[in-house]
């Protein structure tokens, strides 16, 4: 498989990294997939440590649970450290990026298409999800763990039936949810305790950047979008985060452009037109500035 597939990471992508589809720590199939452990990923993990190592987009959501160890990653331009045990849960379309994991680390991972859920978006948590507006990260108890262990263990000898039954897959998807949504709801009140005023103004900054920075480089239109002035919108970001508001937008942009780069087989200067710069010359710039390298370098994986 080319490395220009990967603009989008699916696991109709991740079965052609692999040697088989099935085998005793993983199940793929069209509409889901389901890892049991680290080692159902383990050869994807050694054999193509260039493409975990790079941002992508993740055509399919995901919902990690961490059993054992840490994985550091960048989700949406935010740095998050996954320490066991914890569970995250990650819409379609998130853009991330693995930096380091610990040589003990251990997971679970199930991901689904949007269309196979259909049926049963009513859910709550399950709708914001499908929504594309979560972004989890709910540390949990010894004991929380092991229930969300044991609907993993049903789960997997569910999908192993034959034929398999995609009411019974559906069913124990929407368990899943259920039982974190009673996490996230037990979790929200203390991780919103522990956030000052400026860490969720900052929050919501970076969310407004993860939305509109392919067309929108302004001080302005963020301030106007939080109803707050340029002056202190620009003030707080850099005294909250150490970095100004354009650097921000300056990372997302960096960011999509070597996904494209990377991952797509658009040319330098259709990807300038997609990022909205006024010419590919000022884009090359750009991109040379805060990488060290011409597009067309990181391209070629110089």
């Amino acid at each position: 498989m080319g490395r220009k597939t990967l603009q989008t990471l699916s696991f109709t992508q991740l079965k052609g990294m692999l040697n088989e589809a099935d085998n005793a720590y993983r199940i793929i199939r069209p509409d889901f997939g389901f890892v049991r452990s680290y080692q159902g990923v383990k050869e994807v993990v050694e054999g193509w440590p260039d493409i975990l190592m790079q941002p992508y987009r993740l055509l399919e959501g995901r919902i990690i649970i961490v059993r054992n160890g840490y994985v550091r990653l960048n989700i949406n331009l935010r740095e998050v450290r996954l320490d066991a045990p914890v569970v995250a849960v990650y819409s379609p379309g998130t853009v991330g990026q693995v930096l380091e994991f610990s040589h003990n680390l251990d997971f679970a991972m199930l991901s689904f298409s949007d269309s196979f859920m259909e049926s049963f978006a009513r859910e709550r948590l399950l709708t914001s999800y499908i929504q594309n507006k979560l972004c989890l990260t709910i540390p949990l108890s010894d004991t929380e763990l092991q229930r969300l262990e044991q609907i993993c263990d049903l789960f997997w000898n569910i999908v192993h039936d034959n034929p398999i039954q995609d009411n019974m897959v559906k069913e124990m998807i929407l368990l899943l949810f259920r039982q974190i949504d009673v996490y996230n709801e037990k979790y929200q009140p203390l991780r919103r305790e522990s956030m000052t005023r400026r860490e969720e103004l900052l929050g919501t900054f970076i969310d407004l950047v993860n939305e509109y920075y392919m067309t929108e480089r302004r001080i302005s239109f963020y301030a106007d979008k939080m109803c707050l002035t340029p002056h202190y919108l620009s003030t707080l970001i850099k005294e909250t985060s150490q970095l100004t508001v354009q650097d921000w937008i300056n990372r997302a942009l960096i960011q999509e452009a070597r996904i494209l780069l990377r991952h797509s087989s658009m040319q330098i200067a259709q990807i300038s037109d997609r990022l909205h710069f006024a010419n590919v010359s000022f884009f090359c710039k750009f991109f040379k500035r805060h990488t060290g390298m011409t597009p067309g370098q990181f391209q070629r994986g110089d």
